[in-house]
């Protein structure tokens, strides 16, 4: 008898845990990001750029930049990119210590949404660099070889193209 009370008792405690923890709040999922159109990445991420190219000439005016057309890709997805180039190397003239660049960048890059660089990425062929990402999955790349390229590309939206 004390057997069958104690499977009883199993089960009811059992369906109790189950109904509990089916009634258990669900985290909210991360929120999707919608890939801006080529318009809005172009006004969005070529304004960042400039930004970034002011505030390093004004600590490195000897580092002189050329920057590139906004291009968007017809590939699939589509893509936006803008770049500049110097044929300087920043990371040689910030003493081959990508910190002092982070402190210079970051308020730049956090004011428009990136996240602040804290780290330098580790890149094959030689090359060393930092990176930095936004909600709408936008990257902006700083990679140095002897020269440096700093780089903004994002996904567009499907009709971007």
């Amino acid at each position: 008898m004390h057997k069958l009370i104690r499977l009883g008792l199993g089960v009811v405690m059992g369906g109790l845990v189950a109904s509990v923890a089916a009634c258990a709040p669900t985290p909210d999922p991360a929120p999707e990001t919608t890939p801006p159109s080529f318009e809005t990445a172009d006004a969005t991420y070529a304004a960042v750029l400039d930004q970034v190219k002011s505030t390093l000439e004004t600590e490195y005016p000897d580092v002189t930049w050329d920057v590139s057309p906004d291009v968007q890709t017809e590939s699939q997805p589509c893509t936006y990119q803008t770049s500049m180039e110097s044929d300087a190397s920043l990371w040689q003239a910030a003493g081959k210590d990508w910190s002092t660049v982070m402190d210079l960048v970051n308020p730049v890059l956090t004011e428009n949404g990136f996240s602040a660089i804290e780290t330098e990425d580790s890149i094959a062929g030689g090359f060393t660099g930092m990176s930095s990402t936004d909600a709408a999955g936008a990257t902006i790349d700083f990679a140095d070889k002897n020269s440096t390229v700093v780089s903004v590309g994002v996904n567009l939206a499907g009709d971007g193209c």
